[in-house]
């Protein structure tokens, strides 16, 4: 059972929606008491639980706002919600949190909202991770394989898991009551060892079908690799579709890691364009260097770019292998590397696309869920390993059940400590 936190009685506001211009944009505020003065500027003291337009007045303009509120305690945080649905143009929103801001509404920190859910018991700590990780999902096949973590279908097997362990304990402590009759030892032994197996088994089992996730590994990562003024940049401006990476004869201009995100077939990857690698007295590109080397061993994809008037006499590590400015080298032209482009003109380039896709693909044949909960439960799978043998067999048993006790209840956030919970929640965007 989550722990309440009467410390958390101020009011706060969050953009729910990506910063930008769209056609609306979502701000919530929530607070157990909200500021009377702003629910008097909205008409909201007596409507609880209601949905209706109103134009908003600032200092310098005013916009025409669908209010949605939510008293407590029905709503996602459990206290008082309000949504205010405004034009999606970012200086309305601004002039809304300076609005906000003028009744004492603070800012809300990373993943606030999720955690005041959660310290007011209307969800648990592992829903808390799915909704995060669910909205963080580069592809269906993400969401596919996440769907047991968000829906709930591995709580309810930790839920049989730690129900055994409960039954399994007392049957042990009241064993030891009776620990010097010889019989009696025996036959209860054999029942326990069954028991703590079959738990060993289904913790395992749960080990076997899912696999820790974290935010970094939802996208795969596709690097740009090479020497220097091979058209790197070039190629990364033109998959990007923007003038991201700068584009110069000098060798060297790229000092840092330049990213950007593709969509290929609904998959989300991030495609990094990297320093040229090469022998140079210049600390700053050396360290560059040294950056690329990192982005091409986290990668998922290499694509080592070649100038097809400068190829390589071996092949380089990577997965693919492009000869690139093909528009100023003869076309009849035999050359080892995988594939001809030319970034400046785009072709080749659809073949490049069709073979990242074919590397990028993501393994469903098992589930995701996240690292604190794949830890806790091979952590326990452990103990319950080493508890199967060994001298003093109930003492031991009793004190692992225990253990395991602990680390299954945790799982759903049994436990006060707020550095864990600052942990947990401080990855989260800041309206969720």
């Amino acid at each position: 059972m989550a722990v309440a936190d009467n410390n958390r009685t101020d009011s706060i506001y969050g953009l729910a929606t990506p910063l930008g211009r769209s056609a609306i944009s979502v701000i919530r505020v929530s607070g157990a008491s909200l500021p009377v003065g702003f629910m008097s500027s909205l008409s909201l003291s007596n409507r609880p639980n209601t949905r209706f337009v109103k134009t908003i007045k600032f200092k310098e303009l005013s916009d025409q706002c669908l209010i949605l509120y939510f008293k407590s305690p029905n709503s996602y945080t459990g206290e008082n919600i309000v949504e205010i649905h405004c034009h999606g143009n970012p200086v309305i929103v601004t002039e809304i949190f300076e609005w906000l801001e003028g009744f004492g509404i603070r800012e809300a920190e990373p993943g606030e909202f999720s955690k005041r859910a959660y310290l007011n018991e209307r969800i648990t700590l592992d829903q808390a991770e799915a909704i995060s990780f669910g909205i963080e999902a580069g592809s269906l096949k993400d969401l596919a394989s996440m769907d047991a973590f968000r829906s709930g279908k591995l709580a309810k097997k930790i839920e049989k898991i730690l129900k055994a362990c409960e039954g399994m304990l007392i049957v042990l402590e009241s064993q030891l009551d009776f620990s010097e009759e010889e019989d009696v030892d025996e036959v209860k032994k054999e029942e326990i060892i069954i028991g703590l197996r079959k738990i060993s088994t289904d913790l395992n089992e749960i080990l076997k079908n899912y696999r820790p996730i974290t935010k970094k590994q939802l996208k795969p990562k596709i690097v740009l690799a090479g020497k220097p003024n091979v058209g790197k940049s070039t190629l990364f401006n033109y998959l990007v579709g923007d003038n991201v990476a700068i584009v110069s004869d000098e060798p060297g201009t790229t000092r840092d890691v330049v990213r950007g995100d593709l969509y290929l077939d609904g998959v989300e990857v991030e495609i990094g364009d990297t320093a040229g690698i090469r022998k140079t007295p210049s600390e700053v590109e050396r360290a560059g260097i040294e950056k690329t080397t990192s982005a091409v061993e986290e990668a998922n994809v290499v694509i080592w770019v070649s100038d097809l008037s400068d190829l390589e006499v071996s092949r380089p590590r990577c997965e693919i292998w492009v000869g690139n400015k093909l528009d100023k080298t003869n076309k009849t032209s035999s050359f080892i590397c995988d594939l001809l482009i030319s970034a400046k003109t785009g072709e080749g380039v659809d073949l490049l696309i069709n073979e990242v896709k074919k590397r990028v693909k993501i393994d469903d044949s098992y589930h995701l869920v996240s690292e604190r909960i794949y830890k806790k439960v091979s952590n326990s799978a452990e103990i319950i390993a080493q508890s199967l043998g060994g001298d003093d067999f109930y003492e031991k048993a009793a004190q692992d059940l225990r253990d395991v006790l602990v680390l299954i209840k945790d799982i759903y956030g049994d436990f006060s400590n707020e550095k864990i919970l600052d942990e947990i929640f401080q990855n989260f965007c800041i309206g969720k």
